[in-house]
């Protein structure tokens, strides 16, 4: 499959955008990267339609998260600090919503017709729950410190950089998706997966 790693990379290059803002006033780390495998193949006849169907709501909703690779890195005047803030907070706030988002759609999901769609699912849900709960509190955080506070703007480049560091080591979570032919071939009919790269 194309995509391999291409949704942690994506989540990955916002945490470095928002990781240069917070940089900005505060020195931090830098966010995940991540390369892509091979492509699998494939023996067999058509994939079914309910595969198709699935895989096509289930990439719908990881396409949310491929928007966070648009996330532009806030335009602030040097030493303007509270509008450091403003802007950070506003950063925050898309890509928790975002995550958020992102979470309702693949809770809502019907059970997927291969285990190894239900496996992909959960390894997505045990991944950014609590790194929706991360950004949310470090976004309140921010939002309650006085004007001129720098340290709220270096705790929350801390924060993601405790992200993007447990992004960088989460691996590849949708590897059950590429090892299951039925759902590999899925994707590959799929439009939404085509739109995020996933597929043979």
């Amino acid at each position: 499959m194309r995509r391999s790693g291409a949704l942690v990379g994506t989540v990955g290059m916002a945490v470095a955008v928002i990781l240069g803002a917070c940089s900005d006033d505060q020195p931090s780390g830098t966010g995940a990267t991540s390369a892509t495998d091979s492509p699998d193949t494939r023996s067999g006849g058509a994939p079914a339609d309910e595969d198709v169907a699935w895989m096509n709501a289930f990439c719908g909703e990881l396409g949310k998260l491929e928007g966070l690779s648009d996330t532009q890195q806030p335009d602030v005047e040097p030493g303007d600090v509270a509008g450091a803030q403003r802007a950070l907070s506003d950063v925050l706030g898309n890509f928790a919503s975002t995550v958020s988002s992102t979470l309702q759609g693949l809770e809502g999901l019907p059970p997927a017709p291969e285990p190894a769609g239900e496996q992909a699912k959960q390894q997505l849900l045990d991944i950014f729950t609590p790194i929706e709960q991360q950004v949310a509190d470090a976004q309140v955080n921010l939002d309650a410190a006085g004007p001129d506070d720098t340290q709220a703007i270096f705790d929350a480049g801390q924060t993601m950089t405790s992200i993007g560091t447990s992004m960088q080591q989460t691996g590849d979570p949708l590897g059950s998706i590429e090892d299951s032919p039925e759902l590999s071939a899925a994707a590959a009919q799929a439009p939404n997966c085509q739109d995020i790269a996933i597929g043979p």
